[in-house]
């Protein structure tokens, strides 16, 4: 069974639901998590209930209320009526739902998955009657979608969360992602339950699972199909700590894929097992895919500049944000992905590139990219990102497994120029970092680990006027300051000599 077990940043506590229907609804997956109350008049028995339902449209509508059992080995069973919401920040779909958050990520708007999902949202408030170590929170409807290839094809569909609430109040995981809903034949795809929120710091374990259609009843796998392969891949399944996993689907149809998410308490002596909750996602290979050229172009305000990336005058650091999420993977970490050329056409050197986002890691995906150039971005400008075959073989990849053409070109401008504020790398084979400019009292200043030789800093007034000199060596044990308390408020030039030759020459400011 593949598991994997990491640290989040969340707390989590379930109870047993379950809901009996006779609607056949042709549900395409959902989720089930909980939370304890975190009012003012706190209440560590009182839970908020949170079930998640993708229902295919062509399936019968589902109701305003459903019902969610709460049961133990404690206490009698509780029937829970949780009510449908949506969000003003959601967009509806005229059944009570809303569009899957992902309806633009890969298809265009006439594919048959995104135009007939919609996700349905029920909370409800519930008190628990005490302690116990089995509570259990558990829903069931018919059925699962039609035709699924790996196995439980229109099965009835079951979740069910536990929670052991005697080492305190918990809260679940939250899935920030409810995955992808279609794939295409033959292109890399990425998905699964990608990006948890672990509130209250318990630790997490991720297991993949098997669909059920009633407590302790799983569903089958189809021959050829099992935990570990849950569907079919031209070159296996990777599984990652995202969590999720990536892969290259060889067959059409429809498969389900089930997790479950296990919460561990440490209580100073032992890790305890406090909660449990599941995750279930049918998506479609389609051997028919029309993606739009919105998903292989590097930014949609090309040719005009990208507001929301960023690079300041004076740092060498280019913060760049894509059109749409790319595979950190696919990052050429010496930067050979990307040319970068100045108003003039000029070619400026790139160091390195990395994803500058907190939820990715080598295998998931990034909404920003930082480029890092040799030497000091000076002046006001626009400058221009184009992307190239990197070193590692290929362009950057997107979220949808499309590279980004060769030649796809976005437009980043540098600011802050007035008050020349920033960090300064002078050269590439010694670097020399200032802090902070503007600079009060004293400019410190740190050279990097293969920076040998005696430097000298001369200020200029912008008249041109000598001020004053220092001289550092950067294998002296002794800590490099410039003390710039005399100086009078105002721009000053300061020059940088190497071994009595200049070597570089910026503004700092004196406040």
């Amino acid at each position: 069974m593949r598991s994997c077990i990491y640290k989040p940043i969340l707390f989590f506590s379930l109870i047993y639901f379950s809901f009996s229907g006779s609607i056949s609804a042709q549900i395409m997956g959902g989720n089930l998590r909980y939370a304890a109350s975190d009012t003012i008049t706190y209440n560590p028995f009182i839970y908020t209930v949170e079930l998640t339902l993708y229902r295919n449209t062509h399936g019968a509508i589902l109701p305003d209320t459903v019902e969610v059992l709460a049961s133990s080995s404690c206490y009698p069973t509780q029937t829970i009526k949780v009510v449908r919401y949506l969000a003003s920040s959601l967009r509806p779909t005229g059944d009570g739902g809303s569009l899957p958050s992902q309806y633009f990520d890969c298809t265009d708007s006439m594919q048959s998955v995104y135009r007939h999902t919609s996700i349905h949202t029920y909370k409800a408030e519930i008190q628990l009657p005490g302690k116990c170590k089995d509570f259990y929170f558990a829903y069931s409807q018919c059925c699962r979608e039609n035709g699924i290839v790996n196995g439980p094809a229109a099965t009835n569909f079951y979740l069910e969360a536990m929670l052991d609430n005697r080492f305190g109040a918990n809260r679940s995981p939250k899935i920030l992602r409810q995955g992808m809903l279609e794939y295409c034949l033959g292109k890399r795809g990425f998905g699964g339950y990608e990006y948890l929120l672990e509130p209250d710091m318990d630790s997490m374990r991720v297991v993949a699972s098997q669909a059920q259609s009633a407590r302790n009843t799983l569903v089958p796998f189809a021959d050829g199909y099992s935990v570990d392969t849950p569907f079919a891949s031209q070159n296996g399944i990777t599984f990652h700590d995202n969590p999720g996993f990536h892969f290259i689907p060889s067959v059409p149809g429809y498969f389900t894929y089930n997790i479950i998410i296990e919460e561990y308490r440490f209580d100073s002596t032992n890790y305890h097992k406090i909660s449990s909750i599941p995750k279930e996602l049918t998506f479609k290979v389609s051997d028919n895919c029309s993606l739009g050229s919105l998903y292989t172009e590097l930014s949609t305000d090309y040719p005009n500049v990208d507001t929301q990336s960023e690079a300041l005058c004076f740092d060498s650091i280019i913060s760049f944000v894509p059109s749409v999420p790319i595979w950190v993977g696919s990052i050429a970490a010496d930067g050979s992905d990307f040319i970068v050329l100045d108003p003039f056409g000029k070619i400026l050197e790139v160091d390195s590139a990395y994803s500058d986002y907190p939820f990715s890691d080598e295998f998931g995906m990034t909404t920003k990219i930082v480029i890092e150039v040799s030497n000091p971005l000076r002046g006001n400008q626009t400058l221009e990102i184009v992307t190239k075959q990197g070193a590692d073989g290929n362009t950057l990849i997107n979220t949808c497994g499309e590279e980004i053409a060769a030649g796809k070109r976005a437009k980043v401008a540098v600011d802050n120029c007035a008050n020349d504020a920033g960090v300064l790398r002078v050269q590439s084979d010694g670097a020399v970092f200032f802090y902070p400019n503007p600079v009060i009292k004293e400019l410190y200043v740190y050279f990097s680990d293969n920076a040998e030789g005696l430097y000298e800093f001369r200020f200029y007034d912008m008249s041109g006027r000598f001020v004053q000199v220092s001289s550092l060596d950067p294998q002296s044990e002794d800590t490099n300051i410039l003390n710039c308390e005399k100086l009078n408020k105002g721009l000053y030039i300061l020059s940088i000599s190497k071994n009595g030759e200049v070597i570089s020459s910026t503004k700092i400011e004196k406040n």
